[in-house]
């Protein structure tokens, strides 16, 4: 995995976001420099893909309308540590092999919250990347009960 990280601010992913020239659409792009990419690609699956999909928000008709995608998978360990209904998203073919992605939604709320859940996600597997190689030792001191 990540072996001698010495500079943690290393891994960058930027955001920016605005409306679609239709009106339409609440637009967020994103972002990554190429060392979370690299990050990113540690821990998918290589060559293996899935369809996938996340909620973008409700159409006026009150259909549910949907973003759908490739996305790698991901090793178990690392998959599993997220909660997010989100979480496939930070595993998008085009994201971990472009380093950019941009997502539509239907509205604003809808686009900060998957904002955030992505951002937590992110965060999430980076310090489990980070924490995941490790080394200690440990002493315990036992004393013997008084009888």
């Amino acid at each position: 995995m990540l072996k001698d990280i010495k500079q943690i601010d290393k891994f960058k992913a930027y955001y920016s976001g605005g409306i679609d020239d239709s009106g339409d659409f609440s637009v967020l792009n994103v972002t990554i420099n190429k060392e979370l990419q690299k990050a990113l690609k540690d821990i998918v699956v290589k060559n293996t893909t899935q369809k996938d999909k996340i909620f973008i928000g409700t159409s006026e008709d009150g259909t549910n309308q949907y973003f759908e995608f490739k996305r790698y998978l991901v090793k178990s360990v690392f998959y599993s540590s997220l909660s997010s209904r989100d979480k496939p998203a930070l595993f998008i073919k085009e994201l971990i092999d472009k380093g950019k992605i941009t997502f539509k939604f239907m509205n604003f709320p809808r686009r900060n919250e998957f904002k955030t859940n992505f951002e937590e996600c992110l965060n999430i597997i980076m310090r489990t990347l980070l924490n995941c190689d490790f080394e200690y030792t440990a002493v315990f001191r036992v004393t013997p009960k008084e009888v």
